[in-house]
């Protein structure tokens, strides 16, 4: 969601967060006493003492993480783990690990560590804060974004003429498969023909990263997408017309998020202003958009021009995914390398 003001806004109001504070104090004191009778006597306070530590310890549930970037993720600000005690909200987080200054009533986030909104200040350009829970545009301010456990928020700053909303990346994953954003829902890996082998890896993968609830089925049996849960779909673009139709309903990459595609076996890339590249290098694509029914449901596309480049695309969605962190799409190509999207524009 972005931090643009009322009047002219992006089509959904920032909603900013800030809030991180590791506040746990690891204190591990229990004394002993050896009497002459050589009877060891805990004190009351040694008692007291190990029971206080025992509850400021900070339990890996609790750790969060919180990414603060730029030009859609292009440059990374900040990546740091947090903690997230019970009461954080994505305002306050973020408050507690950058320099933040706020606007409207505090419900804006105006800049964070210096760098301000290029719209509120009157010079009218189309540049703020966006921030997203878990791979999901945030759908509400920052200060009443409540967040849980192990939750990834990420802000980045960019600019939002072509792109208003992006609805879902790929920068946070295994999130949103693993517990989701505003709800928890099971994720189904819907493959083409000749690809269940690599969606079963999928399905491996999220379960090694902690999602539970993935199974994987044949696309041609569950072409219709449920709100009801998360879709990853895997195989080529151009083999399987349920990709591209599912592509076609979602529409523009203004508001789907979705900056790159295959055009006569071309593929397409788009920029951040939305200028487009079109080559004929082959190679694969992971890219996130959301549900329009229910934004919280993502909808993944491990795609390419030919098998194999479906082949390296669901092979990044493994061992933590390096190549896929901070980054809103990715292009992989024949020689492993790869782009993220939306690319730069070339001025």
């Amino acid at each position: 969601m972005s931090n643009a003001p009322d009047s002219p806004s992006p089509a959904r109001p920032q909603v900013s967060g800030l809030r991180y504070r590791i506040v746990a104090v690891l204190v591990v004191a229990i004394l002993g006493v050896v009497a002459a009778t050589g009877i060891v006597c805990v004190s009351r306070r040694a008692r007291t003492s190990a029971v206080i530590a025992r509850s400021s310890v900070i339990v890996p549930g609790d750790i969060g993480e919180l990414r603060i970037s730029r030009d859609f993720g292009t440059t990374a600000l900040a990546v740091k783990n947090v903690h997230v005690p019970p009461s954080a909200t994505a305002m306050s987080l973020l408050a507690a690990n950058a320099k933040v200054q706020t606007a409207y009533g505090g419900g804006f986030v105006n800049s964070i560590d210096g760098l301000a909104s290029g719209y509120t200040g009157g010079a009218g350009v189309r540049t703020d804060w966006f921030y997203f829970v878990n791979g999901i545009e945030a759908d509400r301010g920052a200060a009443d974004y409540a967040l849980h456990g192990a939750d990834r928020e990420w802000w980045d700053y960019h600019r939002w003429d072509f792109t208003p909303t992006v609805p879902a990346v790929v920068g946070q994953f295994p999130q949103p498969f693993e517990s989701g954003a505003g709800s928890t829902l099971s994720t189904i890996v819907l493959y083409g023909g000749g690809f269940d082998a690599q969606a079963r890896a999928i399905v491996s993968d999220l379960a090694r990263a902690g999602v539970m609830h993935a199974s994987a089925a044949p696309l041609e049996q569950n072409g219709t997408l449920s709100a009801r849960r998360h879709a990853i779909l895997v195989g080529t673009w151009q083999q399987d017309s349920a990709i591209r139709a599912i592509v076609e309903d979602i529409a523009h990459p203004a508001s789907s998020g979705l900056f790159a595609g295959f055009e006569s076996r071309q593929l397409v890339t788009l920029d951040s202003e939305g200028g487009r590249v079109a080559t004929d290098a082959p190679a694969g694509l992971v890219l996130a958009t959301a549900n329009a029914e229910k934004p919280d449901a993502a909808i993944w596309l491990v795609t390419g021009g030919e098998p194999q480049d479906v082949r390296a695309a669901a092979a990044l969605l493994s061992a933590g995914a390096p190549e896929l962190q901070g980054r809103f799409g990715v292009v992989v190509l024949r020689n492993g390398s790869t782009i993220a999207l939306p690319t730069r524009p070339i001025h």
